[in-house]
């Protein structure tokens, strides 16, 4: 994976420092992977999918496929994968407002009934939007 990773730096054009920087980790841990050291993990591996959403997971991981992702498909959101179908993930600790198998018909109802009111999204370069309806 070291080299696949070096790869990366070379496609993007960018220096370990700045890799590190990106993806919010260490310097002396992306340098410990590119030199073999260290295998990167799982949250290794997470962030540089999340920073760079055009690489292929098959080929970051596995080493399968071509570097960035197919550009003629349809991008995965927040909410839906290419085959549009909702995305899961796994949570230890539901919140009250999401139905479970334990809760009440009244609760369930009550949770059917609630509507957004405001999404704030927050960016990267420290600025955010506030969307009300």
């Amino acid at each position: 994976m070291n080299r696949r990773l070096q790869y990366l730096l070379e496609l993007e054009g960018l220096t370990q420092a700045q890799f590190a920087d990106r993806i919010g980790v260490g310097r002396a841990s992306i340098s410990h992977i590119l030199n073999g050291r260290n295998n990167p993990g799982y949250d290794i591996i997470s962030r540089i999918l999340k920073k760079f959403p055009s690489i292929s997971p098959d080929w970051l991981i596995l080493g399968q496929g071509k570097p960035y992702r197919d550009k003629t498909a349809e991008s995965p959101t927040l909410f839906y994968n290419n085959e549009s179908t909702v995305q899961e993930e796994v949570i230890d600790d539901l919140p009250s407002f999401l139905p479970s198998e334990n809760q009440t018909e009244q609760q369930k109802q009550a949770a059917v009934q609630r509507k957004i009111k405001r999404v704030t999204v927050y960016y990267d370069d420290n600025t955010f939007e506030e969307f009300t309806k």
